[in-house]
């Protein structure tokens, strides 16, 4: 008795299919159309094969552009700068600020000022118990007075050689040792006061009247609230693109969304090497109303790095092994390279390794393309890259502040899959773009 499970191969002089879709497509329309010769099953077996036949038709050869041929769209590898738009996080910081320490020890007599409060410059802002230290400071001039009179007296007498000249050399000896000791005793009284050395606010007091302090204790902190700057840490990859002088824009969250413009004053000459970071100081050219030290602020940077072999973002593939793109040959041969990555910056990404300049890669187009397909170049139009609801360029969909450099999608553990079954064949849906984690941030 015929059975559907024991039907044979096709002949061996058969055509092939041209690949393995179609050839189980065909080997399905074959099993249906013997299933369909069965007698009792021969209605309902013709319907189900003139279906499957209808919905299972080849597309015409100038649908396909030749057989086996798949349309494709590519771009040609170029080196140029990779322009960015990045915006980090930091925190206002006044400009002047300074901390005040007693360079006289005792117990803490004045300490009229709490945080907040307003001083102008050479306001006494800490007085400390100098009792003991008067007293030994009128000693002290007690004896320099003496040491005038003894140095007096014998100069008369060396005159009239009474005194010898080492008697005169010692009162000489004695009155400059005096005098010392009260200049000693009146630089220590003057450390028992400490006055304001710019006008400003109080923004730390550490200590009360009464308290007896020691040597070099941080009592007070003095900032100027009229100049303010921003400190924020950055990839070394655009601070190698960044000079003291430049304007940035400054956003301050709890003032809104406005962003105020700011110079660049200093570029820190040290690379962390853990993080690959460095700091850039901004300082802000106008004070906005309501700004304060401390403030979380945004700093919005737009850089362009040196010249660097690049591909749209959309070439780039992943499998088990890692990266790759389909790069064309002269016969119109779509070819699987391996590639390693650099920065990615908009929608364009450094590739460092596995290309060369004016090599065609495909961004669209991958559905049945494998390694050897046949394929039909279209020239690819470059889209923008993406934009925020509030105009500011990301990156590969991240909120700003988020630079990426692209090692492995985040499905991938250095360059392993963790979890590959929302992304058929191993790859993110055509034109998604996967989040990376950024060179030289977190």
């Amino acid at each position: 008795m015929n059975s559907v499970a024991s039907i044979p191969l096709p002949p061996a002089g058969a055509t092939p299919p041209v690949n393995g879709l179609e050839r189980g497509t065909d080997r399905m329309i074959e099993a249906l159309g013997r299933y369909a010769c069965l007698s009792r099953y021969r209605l309902p077996g013709i319907l189900l094969l003139a279906l499957v036949v209808a919905g299972c038709e080849k597309p015409s050869r100038a649908t396909r552009g030749g057989p086996g041929v798949v349309p494709v769209q590519v771009v040609t590898a170029e080196r140029s700068p990779l322009q960015a738009d990045r915006i980090v996080t930091g925190s206002l910081q006044a400009v002047t600020w300074v901390r005040l320490f007693n360079e006289e020890p005792g117990r803490i007599i004045e300490l009229p000022y709490q945080p907040g409060d307003a001083v102008e410059a050479g306001t006494l802002l800490v007085r400390i118990d100098d009792r003991l230290i008067r007293a030994e400071l009128n000693k002290a001039n007690a004896n320099l007075k003496q040491a005038k009179v003894d140095l007096r007296r014998l100069r008369t007498l060396s005159q009239k050689q009474l005194a010898s000249q080492d008697e005169l050399a010692r009162a000489e000896t004695a009155l400059i040792l005096a005098q010392a000791e009260v200049n000693l005793l009146q630089t220590r009284l003057d450390h028992t006061r400490i006055k304001a050395p710019f006008a400003g606010i109080i923004s730390e007091r550490f200590f009360e009247p009464g308290d007896v302090v020691s040597l070099h204790s941080h009592i007070l902190s003095l900032i100027d609230p009229r100049r303010l700057k921003v400190v924020v840490r950055i990839s070394e990859l655009l601070l190698a693109n960044l000079e003291p002088g430049e304007v940035v824009q400054v956003r301050v969250d709890a003032l809104g969304e406005q962003y105020y413009p700011a110079t660049v004053a200093r570029v820190f000459p040290t690379i962390d090497p853990r993080t690959r970071k460095g700091y850039l100081e901004a300082r802000l050219q106008d004070l906005p109303p309501g700004a304060r030290p401390g403030q979380l602020s945004r700093v919005r940077i737009h850089t362009e790095s040196t010249p660097r072999l690049n591909v749209p973002f959309a070439a780039i593939r992943y499998d088990s092994r890692g990266e790759y793109v389909y790069r064309i040959g002269a016969d119109d041969t779509a070819h699987q390279v391996r590639i390693r990555t650099g920065i990615h910056l908009g929608n364009r990404i450094e590739v460092i390794e596995g290309l060369a300049e004016g090599d065609r890669v495909i961004v669209k187009g991958f559905i049945g393309l494998r390694d050897g397909s046949q394929v039909k170049p279209v020239a690819a139009t470059e889209e923008p890259a993406p934009k925020t609801s509030t105009g500011n360029a990301t990156f590969s969909g991240l909120p700003d502040g988020h630079a990426q450099r692209a090692v492995a999608p985040p499905w991938h553990s250095q360059g392993r899959p963790l979890h590959r079954r929302a992304w058929p064949h191993g790859n993110p849906p055509e034109g998604s773009t996967p989040g990376i984690p950024a060179h030289g941030e977190p």
